[in-house]
């Protein structure tokens, strides 16, 4: 792939090759994205209904929390190495 926009940066260029646009979300962001959802739907239940003790929803609140970390975690990391791929394949990387 020619660039058509030498000297400017890639983002840019027109011809960007689908990187971080709008249909590049991973699975791994769709993950913590959902258990956010999850997140906050049990918050409310808890909230209206209270269908867990104290002990049990800060339980599963902590670990939805670390949940959605490590789904982020992994969504960057990934990110990051398509990225470096991309980089390395094009001869772009110093």
């Amino acid at each position: 792939m020619t660039r058509r926009c030498t000297g400017a940066p890639p983002t840019s260029c027109s011809d960007r090759g689908g990187g971080r646009g709008a249909g590049a979300t991973s699975a791994a962001a769709a993950i913590a994205f959902g258990l956010f959802v999850g997140g906050v739907a049990g918050g409310v239940a808890q909230l209206w209904l209270q269908i867990w003790s104290v002990d049990a929803f800060t339980k599963l609140a902590i670990a939805d929390g670390a949940l959605i970390v490590v789904a982020l975690a992994w969504h960057f990391v990934a990110a990051e190495r398509r990225a470096s791929e991309r980089l390395s394949r094009d001869k772009r990387l110093d």
